[in-house]
Protein backbone atom coordinates (compact mmCIF):
# COMPACT_ATOMS: atom_id res chain seq x y z
CA UNK A 1 0.00 0.00 0.00
CA UNK A 2 1.08 3.40 -0.97
CA UNK A 3 1.81 5.82 1.73
CA UNK A 4 0.78 9.68 1.24
CA UNK A 5 3.04 12.39 1.78
CA UNK A 6 2.62 16.08 1.96
CA UNK A 7 5.00 18.72 1.11
CA UNK A 8 5.56 21.42 3.44
CA UNK A 9 4.37 23.81 0.61
CA UNK A 10 1.16 21.87 0.52
CA UNK A 11 0.29 22.19 4.52
CA UNK A 12 1.19 26.24 3.83
CA UNK A 13 -0.53 26.54 1.43
CA UNK A 14 -3.77 24.48 3.06
CA UNK A 15 -3.24 26.26 6.22
CA UNK A 16 -4.08 29.48 3.82
CA UNK A 17 -7.10 28.65 2.34
CA UNK A 18 -8.04 27.21 5.42
CA UNK A 19 -8.22 30.31 6.88
CA UNK A 20 -10.08 31.78 3.90
CA UNK A 21 -12.65 28.98 3.69
CA UNK A 22 -12.99 26.64 7.47
CA UNK A 23 -15.26 23.96 5.65
CA UNK A 24 -12.04 23.03 3.24
CA UNK A 25 -10.37 20.34 6.02
CA UNK A 26 -13.46 18.90 5.90
CA UNK A 27 -13.71 18.35 2.18
CA UNK A 28 -9.68 17.49 2.61
CA UNK A 29 -10.22 14.84 5.10
CA UNK A 30 -13.47 13.44 3.47
CA UNK A 31 -10.98 12.88 0.48
CA UNK A 32 -8.13 11.32 2.09
CA UNK A 33 -10.34 8.69 3.53
CA UNK A 34 -10.92 6.99 0.37
CA UNK A 35 -8.15 8.23 -1.34
CA UNK A 36 -6.55 6.87 -4.07
CA UNK A 37 -9.64 4.64 -4.89
CA UNK A 38 -12.09 6.96 -4.78
CA UNK A 39 -9.47 9.62 -7.15
CA UNK A 40 -12.36 9.35 -10.21
CA UNK A 41 -14.66 10.97 -7.53
CA UNK A 42 -11.97 14.16 -7.75
CA UNK A 43 -12.04 14.35 -11.15
CA UNK A 44 -8.27 13.02 -11.26
CA UNK A 45 -6.20 13.47 -14.29
CA UNK A 46 -2.90 13.38 -15.58
CA UNK A 47 -1.41 17.15 -16.65
CA UNK A 48 0.78 17.70 -19.40
CA UNK A 49 2.95 19.96 -20.74
CA UNK A 50 5.70 21.11 -18.07
CA UNK A 51 3.13 19.61 -15.59
CA UNK A 52 3.16 16.47 -17.18
CA UNK A 53 4.49 15.00 -13.76
CA UNK A 54 1.98 15.64 -11.75
CA UNK A 55 -1.52 14.84 -11.26
CA UNK A 56 -5.02 16.66 -10.42
CA UNK A 57 -7.74 16.44 -8.29
CA UNK A 58 -10.38 18.64 -8.07
CA UNK A 59 -12.16 19.63 -4.15
CA UNK A 60 -14.72 22.06 -5.62
CA UNK A 61 -15.68 24.31 -8.43
CA UNK A 62 -12.09 26.39 -8.69
CA UNK A 63 -9.84 24.30 -6.01
CA UNK A 64 -7.13 21.71 -7.34
CA UNK A 65 -4.57 19.60 -5.69
CA UNK A 66 -1.48 18.98 -7.36
CA UNK A 67 -0.08 15.23 -6.36
CA UNK A 68 2.69 13.29 -7.93
CA UNK A 69 2.94 9.62 -7.39
CA UNK A 70 5.75 7.18 -7.13
CA UNK A 71 6.39 3.61 -6.37
CA UNK A 72 5.66 4.12 -2.77
CA UNK A 73 3.94 7.02 -2.37
CA UNK A 74 1.38 9.66 -3.43
CA UNK A 75 3.04 13.03 -2.48
CA UNK A 76 1.06 16.10 -2.40
CA UNK A 77 2.82 18.55 -3.98
CA UNK A 78 0.49 21.94 -3.84
CA UNK A 79 -3.46 23.27 -3.12
CA UNK A 80 -5.12 26.31 -5.20
CA UNK A 81 -6.98 27.96 -7.61
CA UNK A 82 -6.86 26.60 -11.02
CA UNK A 83 -4.91 29.61 -12.05
CA UNK A 84 -2.59 29.22 -8.50
CA UNK A 85 -1.51 25.49 -8.82
CA UNK A 86 -1.65 25.62 -12.89
CA UNK A 87 1.31 28.45 -13.58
Amino acid sequence: MKRIEVTPKFKKRLREKAEQDPSLINKYREMLKGFPQNREQYNDHALKGNLSSFRSLSLGYDLRILYQETHNAFILQDIGTHDEVYK
